[in-house]
């Protein structure tokens, strides 16, 4: 196995590669090697034929997180090649994209029961879903300047309804940290702002093109969360319940049900390219590929991973929910489920 770092020393200190074999029904991996680049910027080594992930590890100059995997299957055989490379992407596209991860697309397992995904061309996507406190500043200023109704935004609308704030107190105040000291009501979904923000489709793609930044598509985020081998979850084969916020507690009743949790509670339960809180909790908004038409009224909208809401059984890396159209253009409808978004880019 060869890895190419190219010119990424230009923005990076302390890297290292890390090797692994995926052990997916033990959710586990086993690391084979840690490796420093040499001279020319590259790393190579002699590794057995198994499911393997590729981890480059720094430290980069903005002190942002990126993640840069690579997922890759191999099958012993006397002929054939026996070489095989990895190459990162250029230091320039790295720098631009801070709270990424770039996916490399490989044949992979799609849907359940599996079948061969669709060729996909490589892309960078979001590692975590924005928070409701990074969220929140963007969608009040777009309120008070009319980019958006009430109506069409589930934060705004929750602190109307439940926090029982006024327009007024929209316009009466400067900033949104002064506007959630207002609510006259505690339990709100700002009682912990380090939870998934939920948002409308439309709120969704504005805020996704404020970063210059897309939804991805439904077969995008699947391979993202996934991988390559057809897994169940995006850590591996076996169920974890405690790292899926989702399903009813003991308590029955619609007060006592589970609520959003925050976005960093289980770091654990990381996908192969380095995606976390992917399933349960939040769902996330995707774009449908499998419609058949843009413009069909059965297109609908659709989110990946289960929410909260759903049975635990029900939240996995292939989770998919269509709304159809007319009830996508509903709030209230759209409200009941907490979906938040994650942006995409394609890679350069």
């Amino acid at each position: 196995m060869n890895v190419s770092l190219g010119d990424i020393s230009k923005i990076t200190r302390d890297a290292t590669v890390q090797f692994y074999e995926v052990r997916s029904d033990q959710n586990g991996l086993r690391l084979l090697t840690e490796m420093a680049p040499n001279q020319n910027s590259s790393v190579r080594t002699f590794l057995p034929a198994v499911e393997l992930l590729v981890v480059f590890n720094a430290t980069y100059s903005d002190g942002k997180p990126r993640s840069i995997r690579f997922h890759k299957q191999f099958q012993p055989r006397l002929t054939g090649p026996k070489s095989f490379w990895c190459v990162l992407p250029r230091s320039e596209e790295v720098l631009q994209r801070p709270g990424m991860a770039f996916v490399s697309t490989e044949k992979w397992l799609q849907g359940d029961p599996t079948r061969d995904g669709p060729a996909l061309t490589p892309f960078w996507i979001d590692i975590e879903p924005p928070s409701i406190n990074e969220f929140f500043p963007f969608i009040y200023e777009a309120y008070k300047k009319g980019a958006l109704q009430a109506r069409e935004s589930m934060l705004v609308w929750h602190l109307m309804d439940k926090g029982r704030l006024s327009d007024s107190d929209f316009n009466s105040t400067h900033t949104a940290t002064e506007l959630v000291s207002r609510l006259r009501i505690a339990d709100t979904l700002f009682a912990d702002p380090a939870c998934p923000a939920p948002m409308t489709e439309r709120e969704a793609r504005l805020f996704c093109a404020s970063r210059k930044k897309l939804l991805p598509t439904r077969s995008q985020w699947e391979l993202a969360v996934r991988g390559i081998d057809g897994r169940l979850y995006p850590w591996g084969n076996r169920r974890v319940d405690e790292w899926i916020n989702a399903g009813l507690p003991k308590n029955v009743g619609w007060e006592a049900r589970q609520k959003l949790r925050p976005i960093r509670e289980h770091p654990e339960a990381i996908s192969p390219f380095g995606l976390i809180d992917t399933v349960g909790n939040a769902g996330d908004w995707v774009d449908d590929d499998e419609a058949h038409s843009a413009g069909d009224a059965t297109r609908g909208i659709g989110f990946m991973g289960g929410v909260f809401q759903f049975n635990v059984e029900d939240c996995t890396a292939y989770s998919f929910m269509r709304l159809p159209t007319e009830e996508a253009d509903n709030l209230p409808a759209r409200g009941f489920w907490m979906i938040t978004c994650r942006g995409m880019v394609p890679a350069q």
